[in-house]
């Protein structure tokens, strides 16, 4: 069975929210060479939000970081859309375990 192209939404220190997962490790298409810069940078401040909420010196209220949660999903579904049904998308941003999970299976194991 064909493995997808596959990307992680996910927050890290200094990073764009998005990572390229291959078979191999890493994709041949870079997932930000297909998406559109609004997109890119609703990542980028999403990614950059993080920092506040889980590294600062203060934490952040459970509110803020349930918006963190909504916010990653949305962006997620953004990024499916753009991406489209060839392409498998995980989020994570499900504290405290970081799980990840599908937006959609991908089209290649759905018609299984």
């Amino acid at each position: 069975m064909p493995v997808p192209n596959r990307v992680l939404i996910a927050a890290d220190s200094e990073s764009s929210g998005i990572w390229s997962i291959g078979p191999e490790g890493n994709c041949a298409v870079k997932p930000g060479e297909l998406l559109d810069a609004a997109l890119l940078s609703d990542l980028k401040a999403w990614n950059d939000s993080a920092d506040s909420l889980f590294g600062g010196k203060a934490e952040a209220d459970e509110e803020a970081r349930a918006a963190f949660r909504v916010t990653a999903d949305e962006l997620a579904d953004r990024v499916q859309r753009q991406l489209g049904d060839d392409w498998e998308v995980l989020v994570s941003a499900a504290e405290p375990d970081w799980c990840f999970r599908w937006v959609r299976p991908p089209a290649v194991w759905r018609s299984r």
